[in-house]
């Protein structure tokens, strides 16, 4: 009899297969952002935009050229932005995945002050930006996480939506910060859903807005 096969651990890749985002990825990892930040300043299809900002917002740890990018482009929103949305990532490693009672008590002070940082970061971006929706749709999560007023997460979906009605990022944050984990309720969220729904039904909306509830 064979011995079993190992089989090697599957790894998520973090572009789609992407090429554009795979090659942005490797740039900036190494220390080059500026085709980066010049293809995002430059792109204003918010839906594709968003897809991109969140591959380049998605990295393990805290890597040390995000501070660099800051410091050397003040004046552009996108470092601001990405730096922003990695920190709200950032923040949830710290805390994980688990309901508030099973989060280790040391990792609160690390969830809320890296949380911070990212609000801080995201409101940079926005002021930098001032049409772009993504820095409020990722301002919803921040809003959640430090538990602000609910009227606080509904303010900033409601910036986002008027910079772009349709924006699926948005919709999918206000969503989760509906749902009865975070303080909603299943009744709430369903009718968010099930309200986007009917008021966007040839959008991709209409999909996105209730597969899948149950996992966020």
């Amino acid at each position: 009899m064979s011995a079993p096969r190992s089989v090697a651990p599957a790894v998520l890749d973090r572009t789609l297969g992407n090429p554009r985002a795979r090659t942005l990825r490797a740039q900036i990892e190494a220390g080059n952002w500026r085709d980066a930040q010049a293809f995002l300043e430059s792109l204003r299809d918010w839906g594709l935009r968003d897809f991109f900002v969140d591959v380049l917002g998605d990295w393990s740890g805290r890597p040390p050229w995000l501070d660099t990018w800051c410091h050397s482009s003040p004046g552009s929103p996108v470092p601001w932005l990405i730096r922003g949305v990695h920190g709200v990532r950032w923040a949830w490693e710290a805390r994980g995945a688990s309901t508030a009672d099973k989060v280790a008590e040391d990792a609160w002070p690390v969830f809320v002050s890296r949380l911070e940082a990212a609000e801080s970061d995201l409101q940079k971006a926005a002021g930098l930006d001032v049409r772009d929706p993504a820095p409020w749709s990722w301002l919803i999560t921040t809003a959640r996480g430090l538990q602000r007023e609910a009227t606080v997460e509904r303010q900033r979906f409601q910036e986002a939506q008027r910079r772009d009605p349709l924006n699926r990022s948005a919709h999918v944050h206000m969503l989760t910060a509906l749902c009865w984990k975070w303080g909603g309720s299943h009744d709430a969220m369903f009718d968010f859903a099930r309200q986007t729904s009917a008021a966007a039904p040839e959008s991709r909306l209409a999909a996105s807005s209730t597969p899948g509830i149950g996992r966020l």
